[in-house]
């Protein structure tokens, strides 16, 4: 099973012409999800962007706050990447295969509870969503 979602903080519209001119390229097809609080989520179903470094994403997340999550049961593999006002709130990579690939910077609140230590705690923050905690 392979999860990944790309919220974000703008228009879809907004978010689909950042998308596009990031990924430098067309769009794969992707759902989105309009949420109260302003963010929408893009469902990236398949898409992978895994091994996207760090300031690959802060060129995206210069123009819009953003929350990427992802795993892989397949893999044993998660991430998580926080960018709001386009700093790195938070990022964190576990690969069960690729263990000299780990990325660990930042803290969200949901760890002052929750710490995230394995890939399976990052599969479990994405499918309880929590992310929507980390951005109200």
């Amino acid at each position: 099973m392979y999860t990944a979602r790309l919220h974000m903080r703008c228009l879809p519209d907004v978010a689909m012409q950042h998308l596009g001119e990031w990924l430098n390229g067309p769009l794969p097809p992707v759902s989105l999800q309009r949420h109260p609080n302003s963010w929408i989520t893009v469902n990236l179903g398949s898409y992978s962007l895994e091994s996207v470094d760090t300031q690959e994403w802060l060129r995206l997340g210069k123009h819009v706050d953003l929350f990427f999550e992802s795993f892989s049961t397949s893999l044993a593999a998660g991430e998580l990447l926080v960018i709001l006002v386009g700093e790195v709130r938070r990022h964190i990579v576990i690969d069960s295969d690729l263990p000299d690939c780990q990325i660990n910077v930042g803290r969200p609140l949901y760890e002052d509870s929750s710490p995230i230590n394995n890939w399976g705690d990052i599969w479990t923050f994405v499918e309880d969503n929590h992310w929507q905690n980390e951005v109200s």
